[in-house]
């Protein structure tokens, strides 16, 4: 009897025991989260339980809990609607830091000074602040060094961000993040133009080339000698003293230059040369009416410089504007330093360029389209300066961050 009343009194133990797992897995499943997870407010990325899962985990579901459940609902809702949205959240509530490059010249671009600051890039980027649901709290700080350096003191943490006239190149993307090019940009040559003082008494002479006169002028005598040689035996306008005969097949040939010919022609045979001959006559005509037009009203200026190998094989000096990137884009063109000399305002590049390479001055500034075309838009200038070729391709102007 023993025996049998032992195992009924472990079956019940194990039934017991069993009973008891299922209750604390029971449990366990009931205080799991399940309300949708989301973003903390601080934006660190991580995922928090939902409000109503916490009122679950502590087992109170009153009217004010169920109350303070819906506003903060509401308030996550509003919150992850605004950063698919693309608006500011909680940390970017500091105030932001932001670097402006000081320029000497060019202010267009930027005129920073203590008072305020300025010009076509600044204007650029308030306009698109302004497009922001938030509004961004921002400081100005004027920084007077070099482009490069401006860049790596905001990849270094120094500034926030940097606004102004900075130009997209690899080795800047490489430390810090460029917005989109808000300008075209390239790097090209600004030379001085060199005045055509030829006088025009004989500019009519000059549409045409020497051997094309040449071959004109033989047309002509020629066309007269084919004439005469078919036309002489049956018509007597061709005939007579051989003064006549030369006078009337050469009057009739130049004549074809104003169809004003009198003479007749009764052979098919010089029907046919005439006819070709005019047409002949027309295509030079017309040519040489439109070169003589265009060498008429057209500037006579050409470039003193068409290209960066020319000023290599010549060795003249080159300007660049100061602090730009364009120095080492020379460098890696094969100049040497000594050829260099930097300057920062319109009135040095141009007084530079009129004096030229052997006077103390340059033969062609480097610089960037948008200066470039900024400095040729000035009216004391456009008439006397010009751009030729672009030499360097870039995205652009753009704002930095990091």
């Amino acid at each position: 009897m023993e025996c049998p009343l032992a195992m009924v009194l472990l079956q019940v133990l194990m039934l017991l025991a069993l009973l008891s797992g299922a209750t604390a897995a029971s449990a366990a499943a009931t205080v799991q989260p399940t309300g949708v997870g989301v973003l903390h407010p601080a934006g660190d990325g991580k995922i928090s339980a939902a409000p109503e899962a916490y009122h679950q985990l502590v087992g109170s579901a009153s009217a004010e809990d169920a109350t303070t459940t819906a506003e903060i609902k509401s308030k996550n809702a509003r919150m992850l609607a605004r950063r698919n949205s693309g608006a500011l959240i909680g940390r970017y509530t500091k105030k932001l830091k932001i670097a402006v490059p000081e320029k000497q010249g060019f202010k267009v671009f930027v005129n920073a000074t203590t008072q305020k600051v300025t010009g076509y890039c600044i204007d650029v980027f308030e306009a698109a602040v302004k497009k922001l649901s938030d509004d961004l709290d921002y400081e100005f700080d004027i920084y007077a060094g070099s482009y490069d350096e401006l860049v790596h003191n905001v990849s270094s943490g120094i500034f926030d961000a940097a606004v102004g006239d900075i130009t997209i190149t690899a080795e800047r993307a490489v430390y810090v993040d460029f917005t989109m090019p808000y300008t075209e940009s390239g790097v090209s040559l600004l030379v001085l133009s060199e005045n055509d003082n030829s006088t025009i008494e004989w500019v009519f002479l000059k549409p045409l080339t020497t051997e094309l006169w040449l071959a004109t002028v033989g047309g002509f005598f020629f066309t007269a000698l084919v004439v005469w040689m078919i036309e002489r035996p049956k018509n007597l306008e061709y005939q007579g003293s051989s003064s006549r005969q030369c006078s009337t097949a050469l009057y009739f040939s130049f004549s074809t230059l104003t169809s004003s010919h009198g003479q007749i022609v009764r052979s098919p045979l010089s029907k046919i040369v005439v006819v070709i001959w005019c047409f002949v006559v027309l295509v030079i005509v017309q040519s040489y009416t439109a070169s003589l037009s265009s060498m008429l009203t057209a500037k006579r200026l050409r470039p003193s410089v068409t290209d960066l190998d020319q000023l290599l094989a010549n060795g003249d000096y080159i300007g660049y504007q100061s602090g730009s990137f364009v120095h080492s884009v020379l460098t890696k063109k094969g100049f040497a330093e000594k050829r260099f000399r930097s300057y920062t305002k319109k009135v040095e590049y141009a007084e530079a360029l009129r004096k030229g390479s052997k006077n103390g001055g340059v033969s062609a500034i480097v610089d960037e389209i948008p200066y470039i075309t900024s400095f040729l838009s000035d009216p004391q200038y456009q008439n006397e300066f010009q751009m030729v070729n672009r030499i360097y391709r870039t995205p652009g102007f753009g704002f930095v961050s990091f």
